[in-house]
């Protein structure tokens, strides 16, 4: 392969030398131009270290090292690593194709969670935008991911957004639904559900979806796993950019949140049905795309008060600059009183994270 393109290259160059000797200088400047013209493209691709940091840019690591190593998406078993009472964290490397990803897996019955969706100032889907690493901060959250998606875009903390799609805080709905997407909804009894928003029914200012009363809800786009089986419904599925996603267990009991990083030599971004497959093998049944590219970020609180942002955000393809979104998804541990520290399924905390 090697001895070919060598003898391509010398071919092209004798060629473009002899024609040369009789030119004015003006042609050899033209013919120059060609070489380079022709050869470029195919030296680019024959180096693909190159042509991937030419197309990526300078890569940013995450401060803190993933968990695990695997050389595919289908080898992936997450090593779940107890975080907070009903939480636990995983972070992954996955070596083709090259991504790294944060999932978080909450126990939505234990009884120190407690769910935030906002901020809760928004009123007919119109809202100012936040940081999550802010918002994570402000209400004591320890695991914070970006939600719907919104308009406009910018890094600025406290302009005007436009949510689109459902929002539901406290059985309120703040924003309402827009047909064409997915949704994440939180029942009163300790469950969650992934469905479409068309299906969901707007009485006297709350959200029922079969009858059932919403706590919370929260937007997205696509849905990307539907009961066990990937799905890729977006116009450009096929694209690969940083995700956000979530996705419950057949139960509607566990609830898990993911953020795959994107821009990067080390994390190119996945395609909707590679997110789907990540879900799946993180434990999850059903899930659907939430906002993503420069929006995408996942947010924790260390038990010490803490806050961190695991992944590389990426507004405007600025490492680590965090993206003004209009809306983030939190859950918070908060023990109850004469509660054990530790969860039972938990059996130990982490030293950090």
């Amino acid at each position: 392969m090697e001895s070919n393109k060598k003898l391509l290259v010398q071919s092209i160059l004798f060629v473009i030398i002899k024609s040369s000797n009789a030119m004015s200088a003006y042609n050899i400047t033209s013919s120059v131009r060609l070489l380079v013209l022709f050869i470029l493209p195919f030296f680019l691709l024959s180096c693909s270290t190159l042509w991937t940091s030419l197309a990526f840019g300078p890569d940013y690591e995450p401060l803190q090292p993933t968990h695990q190593s695997v050389p595919s998406l289908e080898q992936i078993e997450p090593q779940w690593v107890p975080f907070v009472p009903g939480i636990e964290l995983t972070s992954v490397f996955v070596q083709h194709p090259s991504l790294q990803f944060w999932g978080a897996r909450v126990l939505l019955n234990h009884p120190s969670i407690q769910l935030q969706v906002g901020p809760e100032e928004i009123q007919n889907g119109i809202g100012k935008s936040v940081k999550p690493s802010v918002f994570t901060q402000h209400y004591g959250c320890n695991v914070v991911v970006n939600a719907n998606p919104f308009d406009p875009s910018s890094a600025v903390e406290g302009e005007l957004r436009r949510v689109v799609g459902i929002v539901v805080h406290e059985g309120k709905v703040l924003s309402f639904p827009h047909p064409k997407y997915a949704s994440l909804v939180f029942f009163f009894n300790k469950r969650a559900a992934v469905t479409d928003q068309s299906y969901l029914e707007i009485k006297n200012g709350q959200a029922i979806l079969q009858s059932n009363l919403i706590q919370y809800a929260v937007g997205g786009f696509f849905r990307v796993l539907r009961d066990g089986e990937t799905t890729a419904g977006g116009p450009k599925y096929l694209e690969r950019a940083p995700r956000t996603a979530a996705g419950v267990n057949d139960q509607g009991t566990i609830l898990f949140l993911l953020v795959i990083d994107g821009y990067r030599r080390s994390s190119v971004g996945a395609t909707e049905e590679e997110t789907g497959k990540i879900l799946k093998k993180l434990g999850a049944t059903n899930g659907l795309l939430l906002d993503g590219g420069g929006s995408s970020t996942f947010v924790i609180r260390q038990p010490n008060g803490g806050v961190e942002v695991l992944n590389v955000p990426m507004h405007n393809r600025v490492p680590r600059q965090e993206r003004a979104v209009s809306l983030c998804l939190g859950v918070r541990s908060i023990p109850k009183p004469n509660e054990p520290a530790k969860d039972e399924e938990f059996t130990h905390l982490p030293m950090a994270w």
